[in-house]
């Protein structure tokens, strides 16, 4: 093949993919796309002046206040086709690797994510993994609706009766994610699954029962189509 075909290939390709004038020196801008096959209503809106990321998903309060062990109340945000999705707080169409490549393209860094063995070894007290918190890149995540006052922030929106709150962090985990295809995007407890997940607690914590994430008064009813928004925060 010709070179100037094969530096031209890359860029037909994403045209069709995500459509024209979304395509941007290799990343996402300014436009809705639909990475993952979600409909342009659900698809990924990239703000690159704001390192942010913006796309839809519906609240499911009760499938995630009845979630059972031995990851109950620990999932905030799924992809609908991951296996994780019964149990979320909020599911969406847009896909967890594609949320991931998002964020990378927009500066977020994992801090060297968190390790599988986090998980595997949770019932063992004196090994040090399952105590590891995420410390990548810090996330604010934000949640508007129709009808709602404002903007929420995460956090807003829980009761953490162990008073740690939501401290959101880039882990990334694309290599983790062939263990469950479990769609996490956002995870409550710092997690080697979901794309972001919480740095005030710790896998351990969630074991030892620290806290309980609940929702929240301010939460609208269940089947409510949000907005969620990820922004990478300042410094």
């Amino acid at each position: 093949m010709p070179s100037g075909l094969r530096t031209l290939r890359p860029a037909l390709l994403a045209f069709f993919l995500v459509g024209p004038g979304v395509w941007s020196g290799g990343g996402l801008a300014g436009q809705d796309v639909s990475p993952g096959g979600p409909s342009s209503a659900e698809g990924l809106r990239v703000d690159q002046e704001s390192r942010a990321v913006s796309f839809a998903a519906t609240l499911q309060a009760n499938a995630f206040r009845n979630s059972l062990p031995p990851d109950h109340q620990y999932h905030a945000l799924v992809s609908a086709g991951g296996s994780a999705a019964p149990k979320a707080l909020f599911v969406t169409a847009v896909s967890d690797s594609a949320l991931a490549r998002v964020l990378r393209e927009l500066g977020a860094e994992d801090g060297g994510g968190v390790p599988m063995a986090a998980w595997n070894l949770r019932w063992l007290p004196l090994v040090p993994q399952p105590a590891q918190l995420v410390a990548g890149t810090r996330v604010e995540v934000r949640v508007s609706w129709e009808g709602a006052e404002r903007s929420y922030e995460l956090g807003e929106l829980l009761v953490d009766p162990g008073g740690r709150g939501v401290e959101m962090r880039f882990g990334g985990n694309e290599e983790h994610s062939h263990h469950w295809e479990s769609g996490c995007i956002l995870c409550l407890f710092s997690c080697p699954g979901g794309v972001v997940s919480n740095g005030a607690y710790s896998i351990r914590d969630h074991q030892r029962g620290a806290t309980s994430f609940e929702p929240g008064d301010l939460l609208p009813p269940d089947g409510t189509r949000v907005r969620i928004t990820l922004a990478l925060a300042p410094g």
